[in-house]
């Protein structure tokens, strides 16, 4: 079952509302803008008998919301924005 990794991907990590979200939130909580990507990682899994290829695309989708936003925030705390 292969679809394009776009599906999976939830809100975009980028967006100006979660960045928003992030520079708002209290110190000790914690903020993943991928999460509804993991959520749905995880759900394809259970769906899946845990079939790791079968979820190929969830995980892919996940790794690359992580990596969009672990980049802006490189990005934005070299310019001092974070």
């Amino acid at each position: 079952m292969s679809y394009p990794v776009k599906e999976f991907a939830g809100p975009d990590p980028t967006s100006a509302d979660i960045k928003k979200t992030f520079k708002s939130k209290s110190t000790s909580k914690y903020f993943d803008p991928c999460e509804e990507s993991s959520r749905a990682s995880l759900k394809c899994l259970d769906k899946n008998a845990y079939d790791r290829e079968a979820c190929s695309d969830f995980f892919r989708a996940y790794r690359e919301c992580k990596a969009r936003w672990m980049e802006e925030r490189r990005k934005d705390r070299k310019l001092g924005i974070l």
